[in-house]
C-alpha cells in the first residue's frame, strides 16, 4: 500500500492547493486506513477519537480532504487485488458513517447570517452502491448554507413525488461512473415537468471523469465538481460563517 499512498499523497497536494507538510499528510492518511481496517468496531472509534487529537485536524479537512483519498486508497488496492471485497466494503462503510458523524458536529454552531439559503434537493440515482462521494456533497452544500434533503431514489417515481410535496431552488444529480446516461435523461425530463418552478438540473460525480460533456448528453442546466461551484452557476446565494440549517434523508 505504500506506493498507493504515495501517489495519493501528490494527488491530495494538488487538490489542496495550499503548502502542505508531507510527512504530516502520510501519517494522517496511514492511521485513517489503519483505523478503517481495524478488526473491531471499538478499536475504530477510538482510533478515529485520536486522528482528531493526535494530528489536530479539523473536521471539513477529514471530509473533505483526507477521508476521500483514502477511500481512493481503499478502491485501487481491491483493483490491485491487494485487499479483499470485505475488507473494502467494511472500510468504505466505516468511512461513510464518519463523514456522517463528523457533519453532525456542525449543527452545534451558532446559525448562519441567513438561515433562508437555497433549499436543494440531492439525488442519489437508482442501482447506486458507491454513496460516500454524496455524503462528503451533502455536508459541503449544508456548509455552504443550503437547506439539504437527500434523496436516496429507487425509482423515478420518488424523484417525481419529492418535487411534487417541496420546491427546491436546485436539484443535484449525484452519479458515479458507470450511471446510465439514459437513465440520468429520464432523471432530467422528470425535473423538468415538475409541478411548480422548474428548479436548476446540476449535475456532479464520477460521472464527469468519465465523460466530461455529461451535461450536454442528458440536458442538465450545468455540470459542477463540487457544491459551491454547483451553487455559483445558479446563482444561488453561499453562505461561508456559521452553520447551515440541519439535512433531511428522504
Amino acid at each position: 500500500m505504500t506506493d498507493r499512498l504515495q501517489t495519493s499523497l501528490d494527488d491530495l497536494h494538488s487538490r489542496a492547493r495550499v503548502a502542505v507538510d508531507h510527512g504530516r499528510d502520510a501519517k494522517i492518511l496511514s492511521s485513517i486506513l489503519e483505523a478503517v481496517l481495524s478488526v473491531g468496531r471499538s478499536q475504530f472509534d477510538q482510533m478515529v477519537e485520536e486522528i482528531g487529537v493526535q494530528h489536530k485536524v479539523s473536521p471539513e479537512a477529514l471530509i473533505d480532504i483526507y477521508i476521500p483519498q483514502a477511500a481512493k486508497i481503499l478502491g485501487e488496492e481491491w483493483c490491485a487485488d491487494h485487499m479483499s471485497f470485505a475488507e473494502v466494503t467494511i472500510g468504505s462503510a466505516r468511512l461513510q458513517s464518519w463523514v456522517r458523524d463528523l457533519d453532525r458536529s456542525f449543527d452545534t454552531r451558532a446559525a448562519t447570517d441567513d438561515i433562508h439559503g437555497a433549499s436543494v434537493l440531492l439525488v442519489i440515482p437508482p442501482n447506486t452502491f458507491h454513496t460516500l462521494g454524496t455524503m462528503v456533497a451533502l455536508s459541503q452544500f449544508r456548509r455552504a448554507g443550503a437547506s439539504v434533503r437527500l434523496l436516496i431514489c429507487q425509482r423515478l417515481g420518488d424523484l417525481r413525488q419529492s418535487l411534487t410535496d417541496t420546491t427546491f431552488d436546485m436539484v443535484a444529480l449525484s452519479a458515479p461512473g458507470g450511471t446510465s446516461l439514459d437513465l440520468l435523461r429520464q432523471m432530467v425530463d422528470t425535473i423538468r415537468h415538475a409541478p411548480d418552478a422548474t428548479p436548476y438540473c446540476v449535475v456532479g460525480g464520477g460521472i464527469l471523469a468519465v465523460d466530461p460533456d455529461t451535461k450536454i448528453l442528458i440536458g442538465a442546466d450545468f455540470s459542477a465538481h463540487d457544491p459551491k461551484e454547483a451553487l455559483a452557476l445558479c446563482g444561488l446565494k453561499i453562505c461561508t460563517n456559521g452553520s447551515p440549517p440541519t439535512a433531511n434523508s428522504g
